[in-house]
């Protein structure tokens, strides 16, 4: 693949999280179940930013692309949508710290997102 120096498309920002997905959840497993793996998918989620920030940092871009792979698989258990986009694109195209790095300036965004969602969850 190559670099994008910069040119780093836009991602339709989706919800944070798919609600029906969360509800269905709900459904299989209760309210409280949910809430306590919205917590865990947080902290998670924060564990893999740092990550791939320790990585970038050390210029180890074959690790931020198999740890986006694992933040991609994470996020599609939530429907995720935006974050995993983000994490697609880092997947496919941290040929360059640079590119990486504004990847990953918008996926710290979207934790931001992330979070704010579950803090306000209401089933």
């Amino acid at each position: 693949m190559m670099p994008l120096h910069g040119k780093i498309p836009d991602v339709p920002l989706g919800p944070p999280l798919e609600v029906d997905t969360l509800k269905l959840l709900e459904h299989d497993i209760g309210v409280e179940e949910v809430r306590r793996i919205m917590l865990l998918f947080r902290e998670t989620l924060n564990n893999y930013r740092d990550q791939i920030s320790t990585n970038l940092a050390a210029r180890d871009l074959s690790q931020v692309k198999r740890t986006a792979h694992g933040l991609k698989g994470l996020c599609m258990q939530f429907g995720a949508t935006h974050a995993i986009e983000l994490a697609r694109l880092l997947e496919l195209h941290a040929d360059n710290v640079e590119d990486a790095k504004i990847v990953l300036g918008r996926f710290v965004a979207e934790v931001e997102r992330v979070e704010k969602f579950i803090a306000s969850w209401k089933s």
